[in-house]
């Protein structure tokens, strides 16, 4: 994982207190290491008198503490966003980055209901836009005495093959009402994960309440509604682009369910303007009278192959077609290629990738 400025540790409910706490913080580079922290400067959420920096002086009778906005699940709050969260981080400084691998959480002796239940590890270069590096969720309860547990974090891919800056939701129908309203639409990294909280614009093509930002919000309280045939998205920024593994959307309580989505496509792109696919859902009928939770999985796309062909392919009149079992991108062949009418195309299995535009000749 590449070096960053800053590193936080980002709370979004805790074991049933409205606010959360901690004795102690430690970032290290490599499993079992020194503490990084000490030569730079703490930050976050500070607003119940317990600042930041309680969390990282190695002294067990000062800590951080915290309330943010309760949400649907109960605790600090239901979603990522700054508002419904708190957090505490650390400023490492101007030219002096680091990689973190492992984090440690001491929680507070006497506060078990004040330790984290699910925690967001994340990074940033500017202390604006955020990165989640993991997610550790449903974490178990923690001792009454005050507990040290320890958290690792994997080599993190930047961009993976099929990361794209924008992701949307395209409406075509709902299940019978002129609308479609969404609470809360949460992209996941991975099945069972939960919604990252990045920096970004969310927009929609329509609206009769609310922006599209209040669906994404990760909090069930706000809501966007618009016509069934329209569409919302986020825009992660420029330089950012996320691959997702599933979407989950909370449906509207009753007597609203009939503003629910039926039929829509998950969409990516890279510019805003050219869409792919990623996922196809219809006949989503009989949503819960009480807003219900549904996760839609989202197929990773898979890197191309580079193939390369030995040998001498004779000449010949009509189509050639190749197929593999990963896409093939580009072809190399070593030997002769020699003129031909027709085409030639390439398949995964029986499904047309398409026309192969990038071959080369190795002398």
């Amino acid at each position: 994982m590449a070096t960053h400025r800053y590193w936080r540790i980002a709370v979004t409910n805790t074991h049933g207190d409205n606010v959360v706490s901690l004795e102690e913080v430690e970032f290290r580079a490599t499993a079992g290491g020194a503490d990084l922290t000490g030569s730079g400067a703490a930050l976050g959420t500070n607003n119940v008198g317990y600042a930041p920096s309680g969390a990282f002086d190695n002294n067990a009778v000062t800590i951080w503490a915290a309330s943010a906005s309760l949400g649907a699940e109960g605790g600090v709050g239901d979603g990522n966003s700054s508002n419904h969260m708190a957090w505490v981080g650390y400023d490492f400084g101007a030219g002096t980055p680091v990689d973190v691998r492992e984090v440690l959480i001491q929680s507070r002796a006497g506060f078990a209901g004040q330790a984290p239940k699910n925690i967001l590890i994340q990074f940033s270069d500017d202390a604006t836009l955020w990165i989640t590096a993991e997610t550790f969720w449903d974490i178990p309860a923690w001792s009454a005495l005050g507990e040290a547990r320890i958290y690792t974090i994997p080599e993190w891919m930047d961009f993976p093959y099929g990361a794209r800056r924008y992701w949307r939701i395209q409406f075509s129908d709902s299940n019978g009402d002129t609308y479609i309203a969404i609470p809360t639409a949460d992209f996941h990294d991975k099945v069972g994960g939960r919604w990252l909280s990045f920096a970004g614009t969310a927009s929609h093509g329509h609206t009769v309440g609310g922006t599209a930002a209040d669906s994404f919000d990760g909090y069930s309280g706000s809501l966007w509604a618009g016509n069934k045939t329209t569409w919302i998205q986020f825009d992660f920024g420029a330089g950012v682009k996320w691959e997702f593994a599933e979407l989950a959307i909370l449906s509207r309580a009753s007597p609203y369910q009939a503003q629910a989505p039926k039929d829509f496509i998950i969409q990516a792109s890279d510019d805003g303007s050219t869409w792919e696919d990623r996922a196809t859902i219809s006949g989503e009928t009989g949503w819960g009278a009480g807003g219900e939770w549904r996760y839609f999985p989202i197929t990773a796309l898979e890197p191309p192959a580079e193939i390369e062909i030995a040998g001498t392919l004779p000449a010949f009149e009509g189509s050639m077609s190749i197929t593999f079992d990963v896409p093939v991108f580009n072809i190399a062949i070593a030997g002769t290629l020699p003129e031909f009418l027709g085409s030639m195309s390439i398949e995964r299995g029986v499904r047309t990738m398409g026309r192969i535009s990038n071959i080369t000749t190795i002398d």
